[in-house]
């Protein structure tokens, strides 16, 4: 009995931070009160992982993902670099405010990103300006400022005389201009998958124009994932190794979207005839693929093709 009176007590890590062990959660919790104390006025919400701080919420879910790939020693370099950005956003966000009437001010600054729907309905999908790609996966319009990525309001675009479709291209317009994608061959199961890892918030954006990468366009299409914002893997298929493939990604993405940081999608998706389509498992003890029958075709023919080489 005085054994159990005198036992630690259990720390229990909620799910957005799932990726701190019990002993560094609370070491990354005090860090984050920490820094908010100096800032003013706060409420921590660690139930759901937020921060109410002067007005603004925050959201903790991406810097646990960073802490935990660093040392708790770190905790309090990486959380102030962070929170530093964005509270120096503020400040430039407020002299852009007074300019949202003027197109050619803000046009530089507009950009066209990839969410999950997820993301839109926490923050209000009808507060942001956003179109279905594939799957969950949205084109958003975002700002692009200096310092942070943040998705405009449609409020915000009442004085332009611009479609929501208009200012969408006009982002990824200026994402091509602005960013690059360093495409990189990398090696899988004995075979190649080619992977874009830079240090951008707009990877996923190679996918609105994948078609002008002949490299990445299979035989038989190209298998796709973004588990995180500045992670993504393409898998052309050629031969038979792409169902060995296949069911690699099946593990692969939901550990790569679980660890981030900033988490995107767990889900794959089949590239064929221009236009993306979500494969649908269940990730899991036992993964479950229900596979469509076009797709099965695809992966005869493969097998075909291999077993008349051999």
């Amino acid at each position: 009995m005085l054994g159990n009176l005198f036992q630690k007590k259990r720390i229990e890590v909620p799910l957005w931070a799932n990726q701190l062990t019990e002993k560094n959660y609370p070491v990354f919790i005090v860090a984050i009160e920490a820094y908010f104390a100096k800032k003013g006025d706060y409420i921590l919400n660690d139930e759901i992982g937020i921060v109410e701080c002067n007005g603004t919420t925050f959201g903790l879910t991406n810097i646990a993902q960073k802490c935990a790939q660093i040392k708790p020693a770190q905790y309090p370099a990486a959380i102030r670099e962070l929170f530093d950005r964005i509270f120096a956003n503020f400040e430039f966000n407020k002299e852009f405010s007074a300019h949202l009437d003027d197109f050619e001010y803000i046009k530089p600054y507009l950009a066209t990103r990839l969410y999950h729907r997820n993301y839109l309905e926490y923050a209000g999908i009808d507060e942001t300006v956003a179109t279905p790609f594939c799957g969950d996966l949205y084109k958003t319009l975002v700002f692009d400022f200096p310092e942070i990525v943040r998705t405009v309001k449609p409020e915000e675009l009442k004085d332009l005389e611009k479609t929501p479709e208009e200012l969408l291209s006009i982002g990824e317009e200026n994402i091509r201009s602005n960013y690059g994608f360093t495409i990189e061959k990398t090696e899988f199961l004995d075979d190649i998958i080619y992977t874009v890892n830079d240090r951008h918030f707009f990877v996923g954006n190679l996918l609105f124009v994948i078609e002008n990468y002949p490299q990445l366009l299979g035989r038989e299409g190209t298998l796709v994932a973004v588990p995180t914002r500045d992670t993504l893997l393409m898998y052309p298929m050629e031969d038979a190794k792409a169902i060995l493939v296949l069911n690699h990604l099946f593990n692969v993405v939901p550990r790569l979207y679980e660890t981030g940081p900033g988490s995107l999608s767990n889900e794959i998706f089949w590239y064929h005839d221009g236009a993306f389509e979500k494969l649908n498992y269940e990730y899991g003890e036992k993964i479950q693929f229900y596979v469509s029958e076009e797709l099965t075709q695809a992966l005869n023919r493969l097998a075909e093709k291999d077993e008349k080489k051999n």
